[in-house]
């Protein structure tokens, strides 16, 4: 993106609301929220130098209350709130030499109720030669609790934290990167350290809370690329290794281990196209890891192919349409292989796992430009 050197300000203005009443066996339930976001940032940039200062004001409030059938009693499942964040941030970018660009950033951020807190970020891009080049970035990310992780009161799934501290994670990443006209390719180490984890988790009253969980560790590494190798055909692929560990808990976070993804996308004509496309996951590491409480009820979530076809075919010159106007034929197979997907109940990590995809689909439709 290009700005001019005198740079360029914005103002952003949002809002957001919503009121729902629910009922269920044991209750009639309202709940509802609004959330405000005034963002205004400014631009500037030159032929060596960039720069973007913002800043944010974000206004949530809100509530759950439930009314349970034959008791006049009324519960605050979350009692009234209304919380201000603040956000101020900020980035350079400066091209050092033809072939170097350096990066550093900063936020600031204010919830409401606690202090500042200072997240940096830094990087570099240097270019080897005209086709290959290495990236360098570290980066801190933060978070702080939601309402209902620190006031939800809905005993026994759950019973909210107050004194929850904010989460941070601090990542390093490494790419090497390579590109010609029909090969692109990059290779991506990452290491994430994520202090003072928020989890979900189920105490010796049988009730559901939020806690502190430690440190996770997580590192991997991604190899994704893509190649014309013929004019009209593209392929598309990624491979991705992770693991992780929580204080003495391997693989806490569940997640499969591999994940790869390839896809063919070939035009016939300029009115015929066809893509395939497989996701691979292996299979994800047991929730009991982290519950302790899992009931094996479902099938395990094992490894899983999720395929699609997608088709698209321009008929309109065959109806007689305008050459200026189409008439465009869309058909997409989802889950080709009608594969059955499970993932785990992360939640509270009561049951194994639970239906996560649907099986195969088949889809059809019409889409005229006029």
């Amino acid at each position: 993106m290009s700005f001019p050197s005198a740079g360029v300000l914005q103002t952003n203005l949002t809002y957001n609301g919503r009121d729902t009443d629910f009922t269920s066996v044991n209750a009639n339930t309202n709940e509802g929220n609004e959330d405000w976001l005034l963002e205004t940032t400014h631009y500037w940039e030159n032929e060596q130098f960039s720069w973007l200062l913002g800043a944010t004001l974000y206004n949530t409030s809100g509530h759950t209350t439930a009314y349970p059938k034959n008791t006049p009693r009324v519960d605050e499942v979350l009692k009234d709130y209304r919380e201000t964040w603040y956000t101020l941030y900020s980035q350079a970018a400066y091209q050092a030499t033809h072939d170097l660009k350096l990066i550093i950033g900063a936020q600031a951020v204010k919830p409401d109720g606690l202090t500042w807190s200072f997240v940096p970020r830094a990087g570099a891009i240097y270019q080897i030669n005209s086709t290959m080049g290495v990236k360098a970035l570290f980066s801190k990310a933060y978070r702080a609790a939601f309402e209902f992780e620190n006031a939800m009161n809905a005993p026994p799934i759950v019973v909210g934290n107050p004194a929850l501290a904010p989460e941070t994670i601090n990542t390093y990443d490494l790419q090497f990167f390579y590109q010609n006209q029909r090969t692109q390719w990059s290779l991506t180490y990452f290491n994430s350290r994520q202090k003072n984890l928020i989890a979900y988790t189920i105490g010796s009253d049988d009730f559901g809370s939020y806690i502190n969980a430690g440190t996770l560790k997580q590192q991997g590494i991604e190899l994704e690329a893509k190649f014309t190798p013929i004019d009209k055909l593209i392929i598309l692929s990624s491979l991705s290794y992770q693991g992780n560990q929580q204080e003495h808990i391997k693989d806490y976070s569940t997640v499969p281990n591999w994940m790869a993804k390839v896809g063919l996308s070939y035009d016939f004509s300029p009115d015929l196209s066809v893509g395939l496309y497989d996701n691979y996951f292996s299979a994800a590491h047991d929730i009991n890891v982290r519950s302790g409480i899992t009931q094996y009820v479902n099938p395990p979530a094992d490894a899983v192919h999720l395929m699609t076809l997608n088709l698209n075919l321009d008929i309109g010159h065959w109806l007689g349409v305008s050459q200026h106007n189409s008439l465009l034929l869309n058909g997409y197979v989802y889950n080709l292989l009608d594969e059955a997907v499970y993932s785990h109940e992360v939640v509270r990590g009561v049951l194994n796992t639970l239906p996560a995809r649907q099986g195969r689909g088949i889809y059809l439709g019409l889409k005229y430009h006029f």
